[in-house]
């Protein structure tokens, strides 16, 4: 079965290990990927083990839907890769997607890195692919760009742009 691949780039003008930082954490993230149409916002990332964040490491990403889901990293090289695995999707995206994975890259440049994000899907069947298609390409790739957007003006800014945050993760 073919997967759904959907990917967003972004230069941001920082350091590449600072962009790599700012994109793992837990507690801004949820101020930068704000959803859009049927891809709700995520409201809370908690880290399900101790110690540093390495491949094996889970995470739960809680969603304004309700929902939530595992992340399970794959790869980390920091600052150059961060890949992970999600699955635990509920019904009815649930019904459709088996799992995802997503692959972050950090390629320095002149005066900053580019950062891109891709997301590849799999669908649960040859049926639901266009379905999935449509999502991926009209609602998240929109909100992936605005929540790279929102981590690259933090990076820049980030004592004004920071998200302040009264939860515990």
């Amino acid at each position: 079965m073919r997967s759904v691949e959907i990917e967003c780039r972004r230069f941001i003008a920082a350091e590449p290990s600072q962009a790599f930082a700012l994109s793992l954490d837990p507690e801004a993230f949820p101020a930068w990927f704000r959803g859009k149409g049927l891809v709700p916002a995520v409201v809370r990332v908690t880290r399900l083990e101790d110690g540093p964040l390495r491949a094996g490491s889970r995470r739960r990403v809680e969603s304004s839907d309700g929902n939530s889901v595992e992340e399970t990293v794959l790869e980390l090289d920091p600052p150059r890769r961060h890949r992970y695995r999600i699955a635990g999707f509920a019904p009815p995206f649930g019904w459709l997607v088996a799992c995802a994975e997503a692959d972050w890259h950090w390629t320095p440049r002149a005066e900053g890195v580019v950062v891109c994000w891709r997301y590849r899907y799999h669908p649960r069947g040859w049926l639901v692919r266009p379905i999935i298609g449509f999502i991926a390409r009209r609602d998240f790739a929109a909100a992936m760009q605005a929540c790279l957007d929102a981590l690259a003006a933090s990076a820049v800014e980030p004592r004004r742009t920071a998200p302040q945050s009264s939860r515990k993760v």
